[in-house]
């Protein structure tokens, strides 16, 4: 829960996120994308040393779950980002 001034808002969690996404919610997709994606890009360069093709894989993997709804396994939203970035790179 976080408070701002008087008003209260629940955090979701990427489960929550994710089924919104799939329930046809976008804005979903926007917070889970606005989560990791900065993440993810640092992550990926660090192994690579090249920020654009690490923008560009993680810019891929969200394509690739936006468009394919892939099934993810209760609590492994961000394991199945690394594993599928990383099936990407490897």
């Amino acid at each position: 829960m976080i408070h701002v001034g008087e008003r209260r808002f629940r955090v979701l969690s990427d489960d929550e996120l994710y089924s919104r996404f799939l329930a046809g919610e976008m804005s979903a997709a926007d917070q889970l994308m606005i989560k990791y994606m900065g993440q993810l890009i640092m992550y990926l360069d660090a192994i690579i040393h090249d920020i654009r093709d690490a923008e560009d894989l993680v810019i891929e993997t969200f394509a690739v779950i936006l468009t394919k709804h892939p099934s993810i396994r209760e609590g492994g939203f961000r394991a199945y980002l690394s594993e599928f970035l990383n099936f990407l790179y490897y």
